[in-house]
This record gives C-alpha cells, structure tokens and sequence, in this order.
C-alpha cells in the first residue's frame, strides 16, 4: 500500500504474496492503552485526540483512493512521540477498498458485514461492500466515539450515543441512514466544531463565571471587577453580578486597591440610582448600597479619607433617595462608632450630600463617639 501520512501506519516491508507484513513497533492499541489505564481518565480530552488525527488519516487516505472500511478501537494504534505525547495511527489496512481500477479482494458475501462487530457501518452488511463510500469510514469513527465516552462495547445496528458535547456529533456521525452522515472528514471536522464550540462568552457570563468560582479562586474578584471596569456603562454588570460580590472580598479589594474601589463604588452609585432601577426588587437596593458602605468603612480604617469623603458624599445622597430602613440602621450604627479624624471627615460627607435631616431622628438619640458628629446632631 503505497499511503504515507504521519496518520496512517507505516508499512516498512512485505512478503509480495501478501503472507507477512512489517511495520513500527506500537505503544499498543486504543482499547489497549484506554483498558491500561495509560490514557488518563479523561474520556472526552483522548476522544478529541483521536478524531483529530484519525481524521486527517482517514481523509488523506480518502483522497488518494483509499477506503479503509473496519475503523475500530483495535485498529487505531498509538506511538510515542519525542515530546512524550501519544500520536494515533489507522493500523490494519486488510479489508481497504483500493482505489477504481485496482484489485480488491472480496472478503464478504452480502449479509455478512465487514470489519469489526458494532463497528462497522449499517450499509456493509445490506451491500456488496466494494460499494461503499467514505461514510463508512465516518460511521466507524463515530463508534470509536461512542465506545471510548460510554464504555461500552457496541453492538451491530444498535445505537449507542453518550451523553455530553459530543452526544449530537455521535448521533450525526453514526446515522443508520448514510445521507444523514457528515459525507467527508473534511465535513465531519465542521461539523464537530459547529456542534462543540461554546459561543463567545458575554462579559457579564465572564463574570458570573468568576463568580461561581470565587470561594476557590483567590483572583476571582479582582478578575470580575477588571472586567466590570471595561464594561463601566453595563449596570447590569454591575447592579446584579459585582455587587453580589461577598463582603470579605469587597473589604480585601478596598483594603489592596483604595483608588480602584473608591471608583467602583461610585460606579456602582451610579447604577444604583432609583430612576435607572428597572424591574428589579426593590428590597435587593440594599444589596448595592451595603457594597458600598463596606468600601468607607475599608477607606476610613485605611485612613483614605480624602477617598472616604468623596464616596460617603454620594452614597449618603442614594440612601437618601431610596430611604431603605436596613441601611438605614447599617450607616447610623456605623457613624456613632466613628471617632477622630474620621468623624470629621464623615460629618463633612454628610453636609455635602444633604442628609443631615435624614440621619438626625436616629442620631439624636444614644452615644456618638466622635466629638464632632455629636455637635453636628446637637448631642
């Protein structure tokens, strides 16, 4: 056989008549290797091994006339390369159909099949088998496929499908009916990458995707809020992802980056106006507005207070406007514990927003610890 592809087995001599062949000595077959333990554990990572170089095989030897005709877990063997990584070859070329104008021998009557059981395709056993076309080699793949994500050895005819990413390309590779089969590897390739391929991730799904990690992954917060901060206009970003954000990473990232966060606050004011609310909870304006109260509380134990001054100026104006009891309670039992020079500074915020009246009914009565915060309520 005169194929020479890094995907096909090397055939380095042979007997003329055909009693012996040589070739490189393998690491071992597919379903040896894969029943070794020597592949891994990860079925879907070796399953998109091998299709992407059985494929290429397959379809070089498509090309120069070559149908193989019994793609089976057997006949795929592995080398090892010089970087240590396996490189997976159709071995076994017995039963290929030659190219229009040469010899092939017939090894089958019709009814009998060819190749391996449960591997081979529907078409061979009902057809003379000379006549069958590269689908046939589409449909063994999709069964190797299936064999190595389920692990279980299929049976002819039946169906055998796995559950995950490449469920729909087995099902489509595998079809019983031919015409329904991708009609090339070429197309078999597209067709796997049109069926695996995740669509581009929004920023928000990037961040809610950090989310979900952010108790393991110790980068999660910061990556989400860089992300927030390319996105400053997306309240949805930053309304109904950051801020959900817990408190500890919030008080960390004030604590790392004071200059960074006292913008994400205001960011996050801003978005959090009552007027650009939209359908939400009204009940979840808490959520934001405690996101921001954490970043003063950080500023002012950092001493950042020129920082603290500008965030509290704004947040006192949104607490206002929403006039949400919780928070309410949140900020007043904050600012009677408060003592110099923070006290100055938030008694400064609070002018500038206008809230002074807001505060006063719960302020006038119990202890202020800062000097000036008790004058400014009349204590």
């Amino acid at each position: 056989m005169r194929l020479s592809h890094p995907n096909v087995m090397p055939v380095l001599d042979a007997d003329p008549s055909r009693l012996w062949f040589a070739m490189p000595l393998a690491e071992g077959s597919l379903v040896k290797l894969w029943d070794a333990g020597a592949l891994g554990t990860d079925r879907h990572r070796v399953a998109l091994e091998v299709i992407d170089q059985v494929n290429q095989g397959l379809e070089y030897a498509h090309d120069e006339g070559f149908l193989h005709r019994d793609v089976s877990p057997g006949n795929i063997l592995g080398y090892t390369r010089d970087d240590g990584s396996l490189l997976w070859v159709v071995g076994d070329w017995g039963t290929v159909r030659r190219p229009l104008g040469e010899t092939t021998t017939p090894l089958t009557l019709p009814g009998e099949g060819l190749g391996t059981a449960g591997f081979a395709a529907p078409e061979t056993y009902d057809e003379d088998a000379h006549l069958v076309d590269v689908r046939a080699d589409v449909y063994g793949l999709g069964r190797v496929v299936a064999w190595l994500l389920t692990g279980r050895w299929p049976r002819p005819n039946t169906p055998l499908r796995p559950d995950g990413a490449l469920r729909g390309f087995v099902d489509e590779t595998t079809a019983f009916d031919p015409n329904r089969r991708p009609g090339s590897m070429a197309e078999l390739r597209a067709r796997l990458r049109e069926l695996t391929t995740e669509p581009p991730t929004s920023a928000r799904g990037q961040v809610q995707a950090l989310l979900e990690t952010i108790d393991t992954d110790s980068t999660a917060a910061r990556r989400a809020l860089e992300i927030a901060f390319r996105n400053s206009e997306d309240s949805e970003i930053w309304v109904d992802e950051i801020a959900r954000l817990p408190l500890n990473a919030i008080r960390e990232l004030a604590r790392q980056t004071p200059d960074a966060m006292a913008d994400a606050a205001q960011t996050m004011l801003r978005h959090s106006k009552y007027e650009t609310w939209g359908n939400r909870d009204f009940s979840y304006a808490n959520t934001p507005l405690r996101w921001v109260h954490e970043v003063i509380r950080v500023l002012t134990q950092e001493g950042q207070l020129g920082l603290a001054e500008d965030v509290a100026t704004i947040a006192f104006e949104c607490e206002v406007e929403w006039d949400r009891w919780a928070q309410k309670r949140i900020t007043v039992d904050w600012l009677r514990s408060l003592e110099e020079p923070e006290g100055v500074v938030l008694t400064r915020a609070v002018r500038r927003s206008g809230a002074r009246d807001y505060y006063r009914p719960l302020l006038e009565s119990g202890r202020i610890l800062s000097r000036t915060l008790a004058a400014e309520f009349g204590r």
